[in-house]
């Protein structure tokens, strides 16, 4: 159950966040020299390829269920 938990609340915040002009380029202007956009892209990417991977998963248990 705890796993569950811990997957909706990371569907319910990225379902949240907000994609508008103004926020996106409100988080631009704070990048820095330090931080770079191409490292924050990466680590977004990094997170998107996880969540594919959790939508294969469930797939594939889903078909087991079915076939089972």
């Amino acid at each position: 159950m705890h796993v569950c938990k811990e997957l909706d609340k990371i569907i319910e915040n990225i379902n949240k966040f907000e994609v508008t002009e103004y926020r996106m380029d409100a988080l631009f202007e704070n990048f820095d020299g330090a931080t770079r956009v191409s490292d924050t892209v990466s680590y977004i990417e990094g997170a998107r390829d996880k969540l594919q991977t959790v939508i294969t998963e469930l797939r594939k248990a889903e078909k087991r269920a079915k076939q089972a």
